[in-house]
């Protein structure tokens, strides 16, 4: 809301002469008032009369700024034009009205100037004329305007009424409505005339409008919501505010709307407290206005001053014994705003005049004031908060305190002050995080290093079983990650997540080097389902770099670890089941053994390590205390290990198929798996060239199409042009060559014959139809010229 616009609408006429530049000795006569001079100049015609200065302005023009109307006649007497206008659109009568020369203006209009006639920011004589507070150059005016034209606005929107109330031109006001003027035009502001008054030393312009549009125009709003109030509350016009809401005044208090709300539903405390006029608000609280009224922001009127920070909105405030403990939208006081700002005397102020406690208010998430301090990272308000009796270790609703939001946003004075005034290091959060959790997220060393001082542990973790280390390798930081340690380097989350894991999916190479270099496990799997290794998110993440260096260290895939656990396993079986068959030779005479159901095609991975040095290490490697039972002497215990050890070697050929087996069907499962992939894309393919041989068929018989028609269409067009030059070639009726026959054999035979009756017609020469120019050439009747006239409806754009 502002009125700037307006204030430099009309231009101080004091300063109008020191403006001009490039005068000539005829303005410069006229402004002196010099008469000898000017008659001299004006008999010796050295001087065009209507010379023109930089603005466009004449002589005439100045001798309206002096107001000499002897110079003036002089002038027209000479012959100067009244007519003329400057460079502003700007006529002789526009300005004798804008300075109130009353003799001028009634001579003008005597000779026929136009009173409708607007200058460059659409103002007419009318306009003008409410800038002086003179009724009787209006009463001039008025008397032969039309009463229809007389609320036309101008650039602005404002009309008459609007420049009369704007310069507290009450006579003015009551003769523009008399006479058909509507109070409640607005501008294109949407103001209305009242709108303007606003920045008037006293209400008589707004007596005026009371007494022809009644109480309720005080209450009017413009495009922006705003009242009268608004605007005086704005501009800080104490005087008048004090004027309309005096008690005296009992009719207008009893209308005025003091808690009127514009488009934001701030009312004019609002207004008053976010401007920083004490004076103001002081007035219209002690009027009665509403102090608990929120607007769209969730802002009470005390929560503007309060961030502005105002203190002697603040003091006017609380001398009427109010209290800070309204809440906004989010449940915060201004005590918390404040904090949060970190505005140390608002915060001060506050807490001396105080009533309830410090700690006896949270918002909706349950933090207080200290915690707003802390995430606001304001020292001198929380040193005043700790002062006051606030807890050091107060929780919000997820169980974090004042300490926890320090070490999150690394306000590490913060969180030494809180820690020496008592602060606990060790409470966890609603999801088991510590401080030091919060302070590895940071990537702020030193609060880190404050908080490993106080005996704060390290490997600590968290409901999702993270420690502080997780946290630090998500950040690129060797200095961090070294200071927390490397004792626990390889342990994972709950989602399987090793430091390494988290290092390579921030795409931290420095922390990747650094973790490989302390012995970090490089092919960890996580618990998902693809079992993914920290190589496995390199690819998932597109990092060529990464990618490189793990492949370079050794690291494999989960698919192929799970391909060597495979192989593992079947090498395990089959060592056992030699094991096994081995013990019963020893123990047993040899028997034919019954052949193996596996098929001869299904041979292992590792047949060609069958020899004696693969079973000997395999020996040492699997079953290094494995011993040999010796033959017994009984022959009944003899019988019973024989059928004992053949129910073993059973099962172990059974194990040893199914091994076998689930080698086969892994391997054909991987083929599968690539083949299934190369098909998808060879049949994508396929079908992709199907379908552009299909419309390519389509377009060559669309072409083939257009064209036969297109030439169907010339063929006709060039038939019916030669139908047009036979009927002129052939004009010769079968009389009229019969008249010509007897004319060739008169002359033949020496005697004259005189047709009088026929003259034959001239044949002139065929025209070029005008659509000849438009027939494409020969080279653009081809198959080129059809397949490029062509178009698919898919491709067309409307």
């Amino acid at each position: 809301m502002s009125f700037t616009a307006t204030n430099s609408s009309h231009r101080s006429i004091s300063n109008l002469f020191s403006l001009e530049q490039n005068t000539s000795p005829l303005h410069d006569a006229v402004i002196s008032q010099d008469l000898p001079s000017l008659r001299q100049l004006l008999t010796s015609n050295s001087y065009d009369i209507d010379v023109l200065d930089e603005c466009g302005r004449t002589p005439l023009i100045y001798s309206i700024f002096v107001g000499s109307f002897v110079c003036f006649e002089l002038l027209l007497q000479s012959g100067s034009n009244i007519y003329i206008l400057d460079f502003d659109s700007k006529s002789p009568l526009h300005w004798a009205c804008q300075l109130g020369r009353l003799r001028i203006v009634k001579y003008l209009i005597s000779k026929g100037c136009d009173i409708y006639q607007k200058d460059s920011d659409c103002r007419t004589a009318l306009h003008h004329a409410t800038v002086q507070h003179l009724p009787k150059l209006l009463s001039m005016i008025l008397k032969n305007y039309d009463q229809s034209l007389i609320d036309q606005p101008d650039s602005l929107g404002m009309s008459a009424l609007h420049w009369s109330a704007y310069y507290n031109n009450s006579e003015a006001c009551r003769m523009l409505i008399r006479n058909r003027s509507i109070p409640s035009s607005v501008d294109n502001e949407g103001r209305t005339p009242i709108h303007l008054c606003a920045g008037n030393d006293d209400c008589s312009s707004i007596k005026v409008f009371l007494e022809f549009a009644g109480q309720t125009i005080l209450n009017l709003q413009d495009s922006q919501g705003c009242t009268l109030l608004h605007h005086i509350v704005a501009i800080q016009n104490v005087s008048l505010l004090s004027t309309i809401t005096n008690p005296q005044n009992s009719s207008w208090l009893m209308n005025l709307n003091l808690d009127s709300k514009d488009l934001q539903h701030r009312t004019p405390l609002h207004w008053a407290f976010a401007l920083g006029s004490s004076v103001i608000a002081g007035i219209l609280i002690s009027r009665g206005a509403d102090w608990k009224v929120i607007d769209d922001n969730g802002y009470l009127p005390l929560h503007y001053a309060i961030e502005r920070n105002f203190i002697d909105c603040i003091d006017c405030y609380f001398t009427f014994d109010f209290t800070d403990d309204l809440e906004d939208n989010n449940g915060r006081t201004c005590l918390m705003l404040s904090c949060q700002l970190g505005h140390h005397e608002s915060t001060r102020a506050i807490l001396e005049r105080r009533i309830s406690g410090v700690n006896g208010f949270s918002d909706k998430n349950g933090m207080s004031a200290l915690h707003f301090a802390s995430i606001g990272g304001n020292i001198n308000c929380l040193k005043l908060l700790l002062q006051y009796g606030a807890l050091v270790d107060m929780q919000d609703n997820h169980l974090r305190t004042s300490l926890s939001y320090a070490c999150e946003y690394g306000y590490a004075f913060i969180v030494e002050y809180l820690i020496n005034s008592g602060g606990l290091i060790d409470l966890p959060s609603i999801d088991g995080r510590l401080p030091i959790h919060y302070a590895a997220l940071t990537n702020s060393c030193s609060t880190i290093a404050f908080l490993i001082s106080k005996g704060n542990q390290l490997n600590t973790p968290d409901q999702m079983g993270r420690i502080p280390l997780h946290y630090a390798c998500t950040l690129d930081n060797v200095e961090l990650i070294t200071m927390l340690g490397f004792a626990q380097i390889n342990s994972q989350d709950l989602s399987g997540f090793t430091p390494l894991h988290w290092a390579v999916m921030h795409e931290n190479i420095h922390t990747i080097k650094i973790l490989v270099e302390n012995d970090a496990k490089i092919n960890v799997m996580d618990y998902s389902m693809q079992r993914r290794t920290p190589l496995d998110l390199s690819l998932f993440i597109e990092d060529r770099e990464i990618y490189s260096f793990l492949r370079y260290l050794g690291c494999v895939t989960g698919i192929e670890i799970q391909t060597l656990a495979v192989i593992e396993i079947q090498r395990f079986w089959r060592h056992i089941s030699r094991q096994r068959q081995k013990n019963l030779r020893i123990t047993s005479p040899e028997k034919p053994v019954q052949k193996s159901r596996v098929q001869p095609s299904l041979r292992s991975i590792d047949s060609s390590l069958t020899n004696d040095v693969h079973k000997t290490n395999c020996d040492e490697k699997y079953f290094p205390n494995l011993e040999i039972h010796p033959q017994t002497t009984s022959q009944t215990g003899i019988s019973i290990s024989k059928s004992v050890d053949l129910q073993r070697v059973t099962l172990f050929h059974r194990k040893t198929e199914a091994a076998l087996i689930i080698q086969l069907f892994w391997r054909k499962y991987l083929r599968n798996k690539q083949l299934k992939s190369l098909h998808k894309v060879e049949h994508t393919t396929k079908q992709s060239e199907r379908l552009f041989e299909y419309f390519n068929r389509k377009r060559e018989m669309a072409a083939l199409t257009i064209q036969l028609a297109w030439r169907q269409f010339l063929r006709k067009k060039l038939l019916n042009i030669q139908i047009i030059k036979r009927k002129k070639l052939f004009q010769w009726s079968p009389g009229c060559l019969a008249i010509r026959q007897r004319l060739l054999i008169e002359q033949l035979y020496s005697q004259q014959f005189h047709p009088f009756y026929y003259t034959p017609s001239s044949i002139s020469r065929a025209d070029r139809p005008s659509f000849i120019k438009y027939i494409p050439s020969p080279a653009a009747l081809s198959f080129n010229f059809a397949i490029n006239q062509y178009c698919r409806v898919t491709d067309c754009h409307f």
